[in-house]
């Protein structure tokens, strides 16, 4: 098992334990922030609930997709 999944679960095991909201806020908190620094932007919900069927879509075969190069090659001929 990979460190990352490892320290994951041992987190998630952690936390179920933790009575404490102070505690429980700030790892929130930390993580949350965290998050949106990677991420860099937040996502409504209708967003995420289009990205997702698009993803279903995609899983299915029913979307075309394209390699980076050929999605940089239709950007530049203007689509």
């Amino acid at each position: 098992m990979a460190l990352k999944q490892k320290i994951r679960e041992e987190l998630h095991k952690i936390i179920e334990q933790v009575e404490d909201e102070k505690i429980l806020q700030a790892v929130h908190t930390i993580l949350e922030k965290e998050v949106k620094e990677t991420v860099g932007f937040d996502l409504t919900e209708e967003q995420k609930t289009e990205l997702d069927k698009r993803i279903e879509r995609h899983k299915k075969g029913e979307s075309k997709s394209y390699t980076w190069e050929e999605a940089k090659q239709k950007i530049r001929s203007g689509l």
